[in-house]
Order: structure tokens, then sequence, then C-alpha cells
């Protein structure tokens, strides 16, 4: 029974938002989101693999156990419910909306990445999620290793954001992070982020991309093999296979590499001009208008 007319508007407003739902990546069950109205506001679970990392097109790649369950509470917010994920310090808010009766919507409220697209499960029907992923082991070994990348990437992009950027700098640093790199990939292969989790796997990319060419060659075709196993991001992926072909004397795919001259970017030549913005769509990169605008930030910084 509803004591306050408030009470029994936001009772009415959110029950359809009520139920039992499922994400679904790979043709599995990745999370399942378990809700309830009580006492004028959502309440229920979140239950998903801990790890994983998600491209800008919205896919989810580096899927890997363990599961994790988090509390969820919802209110009533202009005209959608804004959803508190986890206890704090860490909590997540994430705006849900129904297109329809049977779909939700949660989106991220910056707004990099699609919003994750529930489904409703039938009358009765238990929402689970399964539970085959790899396993997410994190020795004290992949644990320094990842200090190590990241304490790498930070003295590079620290090098790379100064006022006026030092190119004799850059080349040293690059010098001094060859023998971690080329020890770790020799005993690891490309950094699988459900091993090395999705941050340092990205270090370790942002590193070979700092490489020489033939370092950065060698390591093209396992980064690729990763991508197919959804160990490894597309879209880096696609920034490396650009910088290896004009290293090589041939034209970009995805337009992902620019050169500055006279403190302004020029985009390298592409192998398909026509069909550049698809491409990069495909893979989640942002157009090249956006691109080429961060580009000209960069170069405006740089000296020779």
């Amino acid at each position: 029974m509803c004591l306050l007319l408030s009470g029994c508007m936001h009772h009415a407003r959110l029950q359809p938002y009520a139920g039992q739902w499922v994400l679904k990546s790979s043709g599995k069950n990745m999370m399942a989101l378990d809700t309830k109205v009580q006492r004028g506001k959502i309440v229920g679970t979140i239950v998903g693999p801990q790890h994983f990392m998600e491209e800008a097109n919205g896919h989810f790649e580096g899927i890997s156990l363990p599961i994790a369950i988090k509390p969820v509470t919802g209110r009533w917010k202009g005209n959608i419910v804004e959803l508190t994920i986890g206890r704090k310090p860490g909590w997540d808010k994430m705006p849900m909306t129904l297109p329809d009766k049977n779909h939700a919507l949660l989106g991220w409220t910056h707004g990099k990445v699609p919003a994750w697209r529930f489904e409703r499960t039938a009358t009765g029907q238990k929402a689970s999620v399964a539970t085959d992923w790899p396993v997410y082991d994190l020795t004290p070994e992949i644990v320094d290793i990842r200090q190590q990348l990241r304490t790498m990437a930070e003295e590079d992009q620290a090098a790379r954001q100064k006022k006026w950027i030092d190119s004799k700098e850059i080349e040293e640093l690059s010098e001094k992070d060859r023998p971690a790199l080329e020890a770790i990939f020799a005993h690891y292969g490309w950094p699988k982020v459900s091993a090395f989790g999705v941050e340092a796997s990205n270090d370790f990319w942002l590193l070979i991309q700092h490489q020489p060419l033939p370092l950065q060659e060698r390591m093209l075709n396992p980064m690729k093999a990763e991508v197919d196993a959804g160990e490894a991001s597309k879209e880096k992926y696609a920034y490396l296979f650009d910088r290896v072909q004009l290293g090589e004397g041939k034209p970009q795919h995805w337009g992902t590499q620019a050169r500055c001259e006279d403190g302004r970017a020029i985009l390298s030549p592409l192998d398909d001009a026509a069909h550049v913005e698809q491409a990069r769509k495909e893979i989640g990169l942002d157009t090249l208008e956006e691109s080429l605008k961060r580009s000209d930030e960069i170069c405006a910084h740089v000296q020779h």
C-alpha cells in the first residue's frame, strides 16, 4: 500500500524496470541484472565477470573470471532511472532506460561507448551468467610486470605531454624500455587481457608503438592473433598496423597516423580513402576529423 502520493507515482514509474535481464556476449550470458521495486526505488544485483575490456564500438573482449556480484539501487531522476552499481568508493552510476518492455539500456554517462543492451528473461526463468570464461590469475610475477609496464608508460607519456616535446628524450626512453619489452614478450608472448588486465595490455601496446620498426613488425602478427582471440584491442591493433605499413613505405588503412609539418598534423597516405571512415567505424574509431584535431594539438608542441 502507498501511503504518499509521490511514493505511489514512483512505484508505478519504476515497476516496468523490475525483472530479470541478461546481457549477451559471443552468444553467452555475460551479465545478469535482477531488479525489483521496494519503497519507491529499484533494488537488486548485477552479476558478471570481474574483468573485461569494452571497445568503443560496444564489443566486449578479454572477458575473464572471477564472477563478481554487485548491489544495485536505482531512483527516478527526471525521466530516467539512475542506477548506482556497487558501493562507495568504487561505485558507478548509469542511467537505465527502456526502449521497449523487453529490453533495458544501461549507458555510461560519459557516453564513450554504446549503452549495454539487456534482454528481459521469460517469466519464471532464472537469469544466470556463463562461467566458462578464462580465469584471471594475478600471480605476484604478473603484478610486478604490470607495475613495471605502468611505470614505463607513465614516463613515456610524461615525455610526450610536455609543453615542448624533445625528440632526443623520446628516443632515449624507447631504447631504455626495449630490453624489458623484449623479455616480457619472450616469456609471455603478447600480454593477454585475461592474464595481465586491460591496462597492462594497453601499456605494452603503447610502448611497442614507440619502438623501432623491426620490433613493431615482430609484434604485429602476435597482436593480431590475440585480437582474434578477444585478448587485445582491435582499435589499438589498427594503430600498430598503420604504423608498420608506413614504416615499410606502404599506405595506411585506418588513417591513424599523421606527421607534423609546421605545427600541423598532415594525414599520411591511405590505401582506400573512399572507405576509410567506414573502416574506422567498424572497429570503433572516431572520425578522421576528430582524430586530426587531436594530432594538431600534439604537433603544436613538437620541437626537433
